[in-house]
C-alpha cells in the first residue's frame, strides 16, 4: 500500500513529525510520503484558516509534482479534529 500524507499548513516541521509517527505505526510493507502545503496558513486554528489551506491540498492532491502511481491520501484537518481521505 501506498499512503500519501498531506499536511495541510506550511509547517515543514509538523510535517516531518506526522512523517516519523507514520512510518512508526505503519506496516512494513507500506510505503508512506508526507508533502507539506505550500499555499496556506503556518498552522490551522479556525474554519477560516481551514478554508484558506483548502486551495493548496487540492493543488497538491492534482499536481503532477508528486509521485506517481495510485495512492491513498490523507489529509489532516486539525482544527476539526478528523481525518479525510479520498
Amino acid at each position: 500500500m501506498k499512503i500519501l500524507i498531506i499536511n495541510p499548513n506550511t509547517s515543514e516541521e509538523m510535517t516531518k513529525g506526522i512523517d516519523i509517527t507514520a512510518k512508526k505505526y505503519a506496516r512494513q510493507d507500506t510505503e508512506i510520503v508526507s508533502v507539506t502545503n505550500k499555499k496556506g496558513p503556518a498552522s490551522i486554528e479556525s474554519n477560516y484558516e481551514t478554508a484558506l489551506a483548502s486551495e493548496g491540498v487540492l493543488v497538491l492532491k492534482t499536481s503532477r509534482l508528486l509521485p506517481s502511481g495510485l495512492w491513498t491520501w490523507l489529509s489532516t484537518l486539525c482544527s476539526k479534529g478528523f481525518i479525510s481521505s479520498n
